[in-house]
């Protein structure tokens, strides 16, 4: 069976409860012949960047300790802004680590080799990532 690492965000606020996260990727899990040696649980909080988010540090490192060969999520929304993802989706395959999102059926590696579709993921992660500095950076220059 092929390992993952699971990881859950959290809300009451925003109706994501642990129980309905959990019962989708188990099943999918299941369905795909998956393993979830571990499990992280976020609460959603307004923090935005990955350094800021004990859970996300907690998950790269187990990551490094327990080698699984993916890291599947419920949905690929809300897990990460888009430079932090770009970061995370580098850091993991350069640990022959892949990203699973259930809802939107992305397997970012496939048979040991990187997706063609993540590259273009990455690619429009990036230019949105560019945009978010962008919009940033003239919200700041309007408040002058």
């Amino acid at each position: 069976m092929t390992k993952t690492i699971a990881f859950y965000r959290v809300s009451e606020l925003l109706n994501r409860d642990i129980d309905t996260q959990r019962d989708t990727v188990e099943l999918y899990c299941k369905k795909h012949n998956l393993i979830i040696i571990d499990e992280i649980v976020e609460e959603i909080t307004v923090k935005r960047s990955i350094n800021d988010r004990p859970a996300i540090i907690d998950l790269i490192s187990k990551v490094e300790i327990l080698k699984p060969e993916f890291v599947i999520i419920p949905k690929l929304g809300g897990f990460a802004y888009a430079g932090d993802m770009v970061n995370l989706l580098t850091t993991f395959h350069a640990k022959g680590v892949g990203l699973i999102s259930v809802e939107e059926t992305i397997w970012t590696i496939k048979d040991g080799k990187i997706q063609p579709s993540t590259t273009i993921m990455l690619q429009a992660l990036n230019a949105a990532h560019e945009f978010e500095i962008d919009y940033l950076m003239t919200l700041e220059n309007l408040k002058k």
